[in-house]
Order: C-alpha cells, then structure tokens, then sequence
C-alpha cells in the first residue's frame, strides 16, 4: 500500500518509519511550499501593547518568532500564547514557549470562539500570526467581543509543480491525504480527481473536497497527520 501526503519529506517526521513496521509505504507530495512575509514587531496597537499572541499552525510559530529574532525582538513574557493541535504546541515548545491556550480541538474556529469566550478578556489586544489567506477570519468574532484584534501575516503559501510520475500508478487501493484545501485545490487543478484514494486531515479540508466535486469517503479521527495510521490500517 502507498500512502502519500501532501507535506514536504522534513515535514513528516518520524511517520515514514512507523508506517513502515506496518506495511505502508509513505510518499512525500509536496504541493505547497511556504514562504515567510516580513512584518515589524511588535505591531502598532491603540494601547501599545500586545495582551495574546495566537497561532493555528507550526509554520506560523516558526515564521513568527523567526522574524522576531532576526529583528533582534524579544517577546514580552507578559503575553499570554494561544495554540491550536499537538504539533503547533510542539513547534511552540520547541523554541522554549509554553502556550497558556490550547483549543479542544485543532481549528482555528474552535481556538477563536474558545477565547472570544472568556479567555481573552475584553478591552485586551490579540495578535493572530496568521498566513496570507485562512479559512477562518476571526475579525468580526473578536470585534463581538470587543477585544481588539491585529491579523499580522507571517508566511503564504506557493503552488508547487509535481512530478506527474509520483502520482502514475496510484490506485483505489492506495492513498492520499490532503493536509490543507491548498492542496486539494493545487492536486486538481495538476491532476483532477485522484485514482487513489483522498483522505482529509479535517473539516474545512473535506469541503475543499467537496467543492471540486471529489467523494470524500475518508477523514482522520483527528486532525494530525500521525493518525493516518490508524484511518488506512
């Protein structure tokens, strides 16, 4: 069986190797990659203060404090850090941070209306390190809850060229799964309705799949890569 997944080889940490005691044979397509957007730090703010930074994927953590440490910035330890998933709150501990959220589940919506919520109290000021597009704006949510809010774009992400030769071959029997609508959207428009079949990493990813007239018959039971194992075993 290959599996493949829509994530560059560095991306996909020790997964190729557990999947491996198991049979599957695991294939980097990588049909994004991602480039980092300069921002100053800290931002301008009516207060001139940053109350929460928040963060709904390990690429935003690391462009953001990336870009922080080549301004020669540090972030005040007094700003509170919001996360959604295990791997954005890995990323986040990996450069020496503990978040102080974690939303109950890995969607930026979910992080958003958990801390409109009472989290975030209002008057204060959020920063959301966000890429150039998302599936989610929480503009109008944090404007609700009066807390003043400051979208900083840290990275977008390109469309990247695949060889059609990593994709020749693939059946039913084998699999993809899609990590972001921007590789369902970047696989159709190279190469139409997989032959293989499509697994989404989460809801707003399945409705990409929809949307491009895809059958989406399978979805991780959560939205980690490292639980594909589990769909596909």
């Amino acid at each position: 069986m290959r599996l493949m997944i829509t994530r560059a080889r560095h991306q996909l940490g020790d997964l190729t190797q557990k999947a491996a005691t198991q049979g599957i044979e695991i294939q980097p397509l990588p049909l994004i990659s991602f480039e980092p957007v300069m921002f100053d730090w800290p931002p301008l703010t009516r207060k001139e203060r940053v109350d929460w930074v928040a963060f709904t994927s390990a690429n935003g953590v690391e462009t953001f404090l990336a870009t922080v440490s080549d301004q020669h910035q540090q972030l005040d330890p007094k700003i509170k850090l919001a996360v959604i998933g295990s791997r954005t709150e890995s990323a986040l501990r990996v450069a020496g941070y503990s978040p102080d959220f974690v939303s109950s589940q890995a969607y930026g919506e979910t992080l958003f209306r958990e801390l409109a919520s009472g989290i975030v109290h209002p008057g204060y000021t959020l920063v959301y390190a966000r890429p150039e597009k998302v599936s989610f704006d929480p503009e109008s949510l944090l404007s609700e809850a009066a807390i003043e809010y400051i979208p900083l774009v840290c990275y977008r992400t390109r469309e990247q060229q695949v060889d059609p030769k990593l994709v020749d071959g693939l059946s039913g029997d084998d699999y993809i799964l899609f990590t972001a609508p921007s590789t369902v959207y970047t696989y159709h428009q190279q190469f139409g309705r997989p032959t293989a079949t499509p697994i989404a990493i989460g809801n707003t990813t399945g409705s990409a799949m929809r949307a491009c007239g895809w059958e989406v018959t399978k979805a991780l039971p959560r939205p980690h890569i490292d639980s594909v194992l589990e769909t596909v075993a």
